[in-house]
């Protein structure tokens, strides 16, 4: 009688199956990359989109095309605003909740 290593699982049976990772492996399988820039990988994406979007290039998600800054001042303008309106939300909020248990 042969021996099978099998478990029931939901009324079946399933093989066991050795699942070894790929850096289980002797020789794992390995790819040759080069050092990834950002910048160059959102303009090949774009790329892709556009050309996946049809024959007529235009952009079904309207986005703009136009390039964006890559400025961190104007990234620290825009966390500035955001920390200001969330800032003004917590106060909104808590004066909310004060005239609520005033009541």
């Amino acid at each position: 009688v042969a021996k099978n290593n099998a478990k029931v699982v939901m009324g079946g049976s399933v093989p066991k199956v050795s699942v070894a990772g790929p850096l289980g492996s002797l020789e794992p399988r390995v790819v040759n990359a080069g050092a990834m820039d950002p910048n160059i990988e959102k303009r090949e994406l774009a790329e892709r989109i556009r050309l996946r979007s049809g024959p007529s290039g235009s952009n079904s998600l309207g986005h703009d095309d136009r390039p964006r800054s890559s400025s961190f001042d104007s990234d620290d303008e825009s966390l500035a605003k955001l920390s200001q309106a969330l800032s003004s939300l917590e106060r909104t909020q808590q004066a909310l909740q004060k005239r609520q248990l005033e009541v």
